[in-house]
């Protein structure tokens, strides 16, 4: 009996021991970064590339990641797939078709594969020479931003009054100092990162175009916010690093509304999509030309770099609006696959679809194109 009453008190102990191990165990881990820390490296686990295939150039046509195993276990025999072909060559063709069916053709239109030519004809040179303060009709707060678009390389003042004054769908939606800020700020937006105005300012336009219709306040039931209907989802991080940008630039903003609205952002989305929830000057921030200028650029930027080996010569021509406005819309993978002519899934599939039944990047492109031959004319290069 004693025996039995010592062997018991031995265990308590022991488990008193042991929780209060795990307890100090649990306060050291509550106090310290070492959750960030596992959940950042669940992360690169989870997208770590178990197998990937490389064609005879180097180039990188299917790879399979621990969490696309996790998620079908069926792509460890694609895998498997993979690793045959580093031994038999041949077997290559035969992978592509058992698991990627054939490439596709998307078929962009025509024009799509005209070249960007370069501005450097003296025509835009000689009408960039403007003196705005010598146009009539201008407001004084109309005839400093013109001065700053023209000041800071961007369009003459000319031509962006020009795109105001005989584009209804714009001076419908915008006041003329709206529209001019708004090209200002995209225009402030490619210098800061490093991207061509004369490419990407007409792009931006036929972004918004397409995305809002040039409703500063457009807003779609499921959070995508304002001239280039960025969703909710991403505002946190997209907020965050735009302002790091802004902030470089000197430019004025609300920086409490950046901290609140990346705070705001990150609950889930019935909260996020409740804007009478938004904190105080949020909104006013989220939805102005500058922010969304800047987050436009930013993803734009993003999406180039990662879109211009998959494009190669392409990304010379105007088929360049195509995918990076594919990007904007489908996500940076599928615009990489369409690119690839690699099979998509069933919602990529659909999406691409609809956007083709309802012309929607051949309109974005046909725009994009209109606007740069509006605001820098026809750049034809003469070689003598």
């Amino acid at each position: 009996m004693n025996t039995e009453t010592a062997s018991r008190s031995f265990q308590d102990k022991k488990n008193d021991e042991t929780k209060s191990g795990l307890d100090s165990l649990m306060e050291k881990v509550e106090k310290s970064d070492a959750g960030k820390e596992l959940a950042a490296l669940k992360s690169k686990v989870l997208e770590f590339p178990i197998f990937e295939g490389e064609d005879e150039n180097g180039d990188i046509y299917e790879s399979i990641t621990v969490k696309e195993i996790l998620e079908n276990p069926i792509n460890i025999v694609k895998g498997l797939g993979i690793e045959a072909i580093d031994s038999y060559p041949f077997l290559e063709g035969i992978y592509k078709w058992i698991f990627l069916k054939e490439s596709k053709d998307y078929e962009f239109k025509g024009s799509s594969k005209d070249e960007i030519s370069k501005v450097a004809d003296e025509y835009y040179l000689d009408d960039k020479r403007v003196k705005v303060s010598s146009i009539e009709g201008l407001k004084e707060n109309e005839v400093d931003v013109l001065s700053e678009i023209q000041k800071n390389n961007g369009p003459s003042a000319e031509k962006v009054l020009d795109v105001y004054n005989n584009q209804k769908d714009i001076s419908k939606q915008l006041e003329k100092h709206e529209f001019l800020e708004l090209v200002r700020d995209i225009g402030l937006a490619c210098e800061d990162y490093n991207m061509q105005k004369d490419i990407y300012i007409p792009y931006v336009l036929g972004l918004i175009k397409k995305e809002s219709a040039f409703k500063k306040m457009a807003w779609n039931r499921s959070g995508a916010t304002g001239f280039g209907q960025h969703m909710t989802q991403y505002l946190p991080s997209r907020l965050k690093s735009a302002s790091l940008k802004m902030n470089e630039r000197g430019l004025k903003y609300d920086k409490k509304a950046v901290e609140d609205g990346v705070n705001f952002f990150k609950q889930n989305k019935e909260i996020r999509k409740d804007r009478d929830k938004w904190p105080e000057g949020v909104e006013e921030l989220a939805f102005g030309s500058q922010m969304q200028s800047y987050m436009t650029i930013e993803l734009t930027n993003q999406n180039l770099k990662s879109l211009q080996s998959s494009l190669g010569e392409r990304a010379g021509t105007y088929e360049l609006y195509d995918y990076l406005y594919l990007a904007h819309n489908m996500g940076i993978g599928n615009a990489k696959k369409i690119a690839k002519g690699e099979e998509l899934g069933t919602w990529a599939m659909g999406r691409l679809q609809k956007l083709k039944d309802k012309k929607i990047i051949e309109g974005v492109s046909k725009y994009s194109v209109k606007m740069r031959t509006t605001l820098y004319g026809k750049k034809e290069i003469n070689v003598v």
